[in-house]
This record gives structure tokens, sequence and C-alpha cells, in this order.
């Protein structure tokens, strides 16, 4: 076997453990990672995402230890009722129908009818959370957050 051969031989042999490793690995690992799991890792991410929003808006406004607790308690109460209409929904309603049903568009239609109902509540839930927390805020406060904002805004629109 000369230089090259061996080479390869090296090569493909190492990049099929490999293949196998991270192949056996998620074999193991995806029974476990149910929708149950993935819900809870989903709540996990927002969780820290409010938490370091908070942070940020606690730094930025300077946010008493009432302010702060109260709007925990806000964010806690979003929370537990965005998973309460989560839990109601049905995820793959599309992918379950059949499109040689006689009345898959009517079925259709009422999935995203339900979705666009879903996504009015969403807003309007996400404007309630943000009206209640702007009222919890000092007129200065209420200023500065305007001005962050507005520079967020601004960023955006790059």
């Amino acid at each position: 076997m000369n230089m090259k051969q061996a080479s390869a031989a090296f090569l493909a042999t190492t990049a099929l453990s490999f293949g196998l490793a991270g192949f056996t690995t998620q074999a193991i690992a995806k029974p476990y990672m149910d929708s149950h799991d993935k819900a809870h890792q989903c709540e996990n991410r927002k969780a820290k995402k409010a938490n370091k929003h908070l942070k940020r808006m606690t730094k930025q406004l300077n946010l008493t230890e009432q302010q702060v607790a109260a709007i925990k308690a806000i964010y806690e109460e979003d929370r537990i009722e965005r998973t309460s209409i989560q839990s109601h929904s049905k995820r793959n309603g599309f992918m379950a129908l059949d499109p040689g049903a006689p009345d898959y568009q009517e079925q259709v239609e009422a999935i995203a009818a339900k979705r666009a109902k879903a996504v009015e509540s969403h807003i309007l839930r996400r404007a309630q959370t943000m009206t209640k927390i702007h009222e919890l805020l000092t007129p200065e406060q209420q200023v500065l957050a305007s001005q962050h904002k507005a520079r967020r805004l601004e960023r955006l629109d790059r």
C-alpha cells in the first residue's frame, strides 16, 4: 500500500468513526427529546430572554426593587396565559390534512382563520403587557424608555 492509499484509508476510517459516533449519540438522545422537553427548553429560552431584558431595563431606567418585582409578576402572568393558550392549539393541524379531501379548502381556511386569531391574541396580549409595564414607570423613566426604543428602532432601520 502506497502513501496515498494509506492516507485515504486513514481519512475514510476516521470520517466513518466520527460519523457513527455522531449518529449513535443522536439516536440515543432523540427518544428523550419528546415534545414536552422541547417546549420546556423553549420556555427556558424565553425566561432567560425576559431576565436579560429586565436586567437591561433595570440598568437603563434605574428601576427600583418594587418596580423589578412588579415587572417580574407581569412577565409571569404573561407566561402563564401564553402557555395556557398554546396548550389548546394543535401545531400540526395543517400537515394532517388530506389535499385530496373534498372539503380540503374549507379545512385550510378554518386553520388559517384559527392561526390568524392566535396571532391577533398574541399581539393584543403583548400590547397589554407593555402597557402594564409602562404604567409602572415614573414619567422620567417613561421618557428614557422612549428614547432607548427610538435608538433601537433607528438601528434596526439601517
